[in-house]
C-alpha cells in the first residue's frame, strides 16, 4: 500500500457488502469504479453479477491482485491508469467508487459534465458538506443535477491506514424532474468556462429569451467588473452568490 497514491483502503466486510447492495445492480449494468486498490469493493460488486465492471487503478502494484480477480471473472476489465482521464474512454451507466480524497472535486466536475445516471461514492465528509451549503457554489451545481441521499457515515478507523477525517456514503441520481431553478443551473454550468456576463446572457438565449432581452436583463443588475469578467468556475464563493441572487430575481 502507497500513501503517495492516496490509498486507504476500506476495512469493513459489511460497508463493502452494503454498497453492492446499494449499487442495485442488475445484469444489463455496466459499472465504472476508480481505484479498486486490490479489489476488495470489486469482488463484491462482482459477486452481484453485472454485465460488466471496468476498474482503473494507478498503483502498478496492485495489478497482480486485479489479474486474480480477471482470472475468476470474465466481466471484469481493468487498466492501470487515471480513472479520471479514462473515463471518457468506456461507456457505463453506473459509478461505484470508493473514492481517493485527492481527486474529489475533479470527480464531480466529470459526474457533471457526463450526467451518469447513478453515482454510489464514498468519499470525505468535508465535500459532502460543501456541496450542501447553501453559500457553495457546488452547491447549486450538484443539487441542480442529482437528487443526492446520504446513506452513513464511515469514521476514520474504518480504513486501512487511517483517515485523518470522517467519510460519508453517498448515492446521486440524476434528476427526472427539474425545477426551473435546476434548469437554469445546469444551463449555466454548462457554461463554466464562460466570462459571467456571457454565461449568464446565453443562458437565457438557450432557455427561450432573445439576445436582445437576454442581454437587456442582464446589463439592467449591473455586476462589478470583477465578477462580470470572470469564469463561472473561477468565481469565490461569496461572488457566486452574487449570481445566485440575479438568477433569483430573474425567476
Amino acid at each position: 500500500m502507497d500513501i503517495k497514491f492516496d490509498q486507504h483502503f476500506l476495512n469493513s466486510p459489511k460497508t463493502l457488502i452494503l454498497e453492492s447492495k446499494l449499487a442495485d445492480i442488475n445484469k444489463e449494468d455496466i459499472i465504472f469504479e476508480i481505484g479498486p486498490g486490490d479489489g476488495r469493493l470489486s469482488k463484491e460488486l462482482l459477486f452481484m453479477k453485472p454485465k460488466k465492471l471496468i476498474s482503473i487503478e494507478t498503483d502498478e502494484n496492485l495489478k497482480d491482485k486485479l489479474i486474480e480477480i480477471e482470472k475468476e471473472n470474465p466481466n471484469f476489465e481493468w487498466k492501470i491508469g487515471n480513472g479520471l482521464e479514462e473515463m471518457q474512454n468506456f461507456k457505463f451507466n453506473k459509478l461505484v467508487t470508493n473514492l481517493p480524497y485527492s481527486i474529489t472535486e475533479p470527480l464531480y466536475i466529470k459526474i457533471l459534465e457526463n450526467k451518469i445516471p447513478f453515482c454510489l461514492l464514498l468519499h470525505g465528509i468535508t465535500f459532502y458538506k460543501i456541496i450542501m451549503d447553501p453559500k457553495n457554489k457546488w452547491h447549486y451545481f450538484v443539487n441542480a443535477f442529482y437528487d443526492i441521499e446520504a446513506i452513513k457515515e464511515i469514521p476514520g478507523n474504518t480504513f486501512e491506514p487511517p483517515t485523518k477525517t470522517m467519510s460519508i456514503l453517498l448515492i446521486l441520481k440524476l434528476k427526472k424532474t427539474k425545477e426551473k431553478c435546476d434548469i437554469f443551473f445546469q444551463t449555466l454550468y454548462n457554461k463554466k468556462e464562460r466570462n459571467s456576463q456571457n454565461a449568464l446572457i446565453y443562458t437565457l438565449v438557450d432557455l427561450g429569451k432573445t439576445k436582445k432581452e437576454a442581454k437587456e436583463l442582464i446589463l439592467k443588475k449591473e455586476l462589478n467588473d470583477n465578477i462580470k469578467n470572470k469564469k463561472i468556475i473561477n468565481l469565490s464563493n461569496e461572488e457566486f452568490l452574487e449570481i445566485v441572487k440575479i438568477i433569483k430575481e430573474i425567476n
